[in-house]
């Protein structure tokens, strides 16, 4: 149950050595035949759900917890080596970790990742997989992410982040990794750099919604978002002085608040970022950025 657990769902029918049911088999450290028979057993007590061929261990309350203990009874590199075999499985236990961000383990295999090149630490030469991985991976431990993104950046520039297969991926990727505090100003300078290098007019509008009073996304400080304003302020790019500017005329507004971004992210809870608690804590805000 434990190692059916690690991903999301599985085939029961492929043959072969890459099957499925030989993948996980040799991860449990049985024969094909023995974790069949046990599957069916899991099913017989309504804890898999089966949709033709495809099986999945649930509730997911339940199948979290078990692939958080197989990833305590597992060494990495076995896991590694059953679930690379095939596309299917490797995604779907990206899936799985997921929803594992209070994992421990999960967030060493997560950093792991991030920082090997032959797996997430090449951002700019992602594959649909890998890219797939990489957005699952982020909401277990965001801080890596961002910095994998921010280094790659550094080295090859940011044109990767609007242009190529996933130009729609970084820029609703890059909200969520700007949620936290420490993280925004990163994040929130590379979402710009996709403004400055497109001319979508929602990348530009999503960007903006971070500097909103409500429904933000993040819970950086009003003086963090007037870092950035700042910075923009001071680059020799004329359209980044404009962005600037209407940064600042968003963080004025006092209505008519909308989101047009989707603040679920993993199994974390849902986070539409800082508000105001108090009459004082407005006043505050707009007394900083006037």
């Amino acid at each position: 149950a434990q190692v059916c657990a690690l991903v999301y769902s599985f085939d029961v029918e492929s043959e072969g050595e890459a099957s499925h049911v030989n993948a996980l088999a040799q991860l449990a450290g049985l024969t094909p035949p023995q974790l069949f028979a046990m599957i069916a057993t899991l099913k017989s007590r309504d804890l898999v759900q089966s949709r033709s061929k495809w099986r999945a261990v649930l509730p997911h309350a339940l199948a979290n917890r078990l692939a958080k203990q197989a990833l305590q009874h597992l060494q990495p590199g076995r896991i590694e080596q059953a679930l690379a075999k095939d596309e299917h499985l490797l995604k779907s236990f990206g899936r799985r970790l997921s929803y594992l961000h209070d994992s421990k383990e999960a967030a060493q295999l997560a950093e792991r990742w991030f920082a090997d090149p032959s797996w997430l630490g090449k951002p700019d030469q992602l594959n649909l997989i890998e890219m797939s991985l990489f957005q699952h991976l982020a909401s277990v431990t965001p801080a890596h992410a961002l910095a994998t993104l921010e280094k790659t950046s550094q080295k090859e520039g940011t044109a990767f982040l609007s242009s190529g297969a996933h130009w729609t991926d970084w820029p609703k990727l890059l909200r969520h990794l700007a949620h936290d505090a420490a993280s925004f100003q990163t994040a929130a300078l590379l979402m710009h750099a996709v403004c400055i290098q497109s001319d979508d007019k929602s990348r530009l509008d999503s960007w903006l919604e971070m500097f909103g009073l409500y429904l933000s996304g993040t819970k950086a400080t009003v003086e963090q978002r007037l870092a950035v304003v700042h910075h923009l302020l001071a680059s020799p790019n004329q359209t980044a002085r404009q962005h600037a500017v209407e940064a600042l005329g968003f963080m004025l507004k006092t209505g008519d608040f909308r989101a047009h971004h989707d603040f679920r992210f993993g199994s974390r809870p849902e986070r539409v970022g800082w508000v105001p608690a108090t009459v004082d804590e407005q006043m505050h805000w707009f007394q900083a950025v006037l």
